[in-house]
């Protein structure tokens, strides 16, 4: 369940990430994502091993547990069509052709990139951050 105060939290939250560039293990798309329903939950559900984790191991974590979709599915449960998507929860983005997760801030998702946040089109699922 989101904290009464979840809009100031994801906010300050959306802050402190706005400089902060793409890097595996502590601020790539999934801890990004996690972190983000952590502040506004207090639920941590990122995967043991995943956080820390590189590139190399971060693949294999994926692979093991399903992929993205799979990954947050077991966090968060069902997924919804994106047009769904409320501000704050976790929306599956596409990178290229490679699915990551973000977080809708409207009508677009914020993910992290090489430079820090950066703005992309929403994909077809979305997650409840409850």
């Amino acid at each position: 369940m989101k904290y009464y105060d979840w809009q100031i939290r994801l906010e300050a939250f959306l802050r402190a990430r706005q400089s902060v560039p793409f890097a595996w293990g502590t601020n790539d798309c999934v801890i990004f994502a996690a972190d983000c329903v952590q502040a506004l939950t207090g639920v941590d559900h990122v995967p043991p091993k995943l956080r820390g984790a590189s590139l190399l191991q971060s693949a294999r974590i994926l692979k093991e547990r399903g992929g993205v979709i799979a990954l947050a599915a077991a966090a968060l449960g069902e997924p919804l069509p994106a047009a769904f998507a409320q501000i704050g929860d976790v929306v599956l983005c596409k990178a290229g052709d490679q699915d990551m997760l973000g977080i809708c801030n409207g009508s677009t998702a914020l993910a992290p990139g090489p430079d820090g946040l950066v703005s992309v089109a929403l994909g077809a699922l979305c997650w409840r951050t409850e």
